[in-house]
């Protein structure tokens, strides 16, 4: 097996098996339902281009590029954290993480915008 062939499969296990469902609605587009992939946090020191020292968490979402193919600035999502018995929670797109040939990893900061849909009460 190719190492090709054995990066598509780890991609397809890791979303079947750690995806929660979520909602991407990019800036005046309809929304797309799709699966997401929390990864884990990760702290900055000292994040770059800063003159102050902060030491906040970022949470980063992996999104499959086959199902949402572009995700700009702004791009509003709604996707439970991973623990048990969560409920959905508004996210924005800040920035990205990193690009791949599957997914995109984007970096994501609370909605405060947000309100729940009334199914989700």
């Amino acid at each position: 097996m190719a190492i090709g062939e054995i990066r598509a499969l780890v991609v397809a296990t890791n979303f079947a098996n750690l995806s929660v469902a979520a909602t991407v609605t990019r800036p005046d587009e309809t929304p797309i339902e799709t699966i997401a992939i929390w990864l884990t946090d990760e702290t900055e020191d000292r994040p770059t281009g800063q003159d102050f020292s902060r030491r906040d968490r970022r949470r980063v979402l992996a999104l499959k590029t086959a199902d949402v193919p572009t995700v700009p600035l702004g791009t509003r999502i709604t996707a439970a954290l991973p623990v048990v018995d969560a409920s959905d929670q508004g996210w924005v797109v800040d920035g990205f993480d990193r690009y791949e040939a599957e997914h995109v990893r984007v970096v994501v900061v609370p909605d405060l915008e947000w309100q729940p849909d009334d199914e989700d009460t």
